[in-house]
């Protein structure tokens, strides 16, 4: 696995490659590799925040043969099946990347 890197590690680093900062969120997560995808549980809150929201993230992998997205939407709904009963519904899929949710507000032409 990737080695545990700190903040300001992984922002010189993004700066060698032309990144700019923008915000800083903080993510654990436990993953779950399996043949057809990536099952992932993680907690995410905003920096010097305290409120934590939960997400899984089924991630289909790209390397099926013959994949397209009605075979990875069967695939995605073979894991909410078995998530059931801990409440993994396909109406309370989110659209929003972590970014649209955590990231800046004045990206977004929110602040004026």
């Amino acid at each position: 696995g990737i080695p545990y890197s700190n903040e300001t590690q992984v922002k010189t680093f993004l700066e060698l490659l032309d990144y700019e900062f923008n915000f800083t969120i903080y993510k654990d997560s436990i993953v779950y590799n399996f043949a057809d995808a990536a099952v992932s549980f993680y907690s995410v809150r905003k920096a010097k925040e305290s409120d934590v929201r939960y997400f899984i993230e089924i991630e289909v992998h790209n390397t099926i043969k013959g994949l397209d997205e009605k075979k990875a939407m069967k695939i995605v709904r073979k894991y909410e099946k078995m998530l059931y009963d801990i409440g993994i519904r396909e109406e309370l899929r989110l659209e929003d990347s972590l970014f649209e949710m955590y990231g800046p507000e004045e990206v977004f032409g929110l602040v004026a």
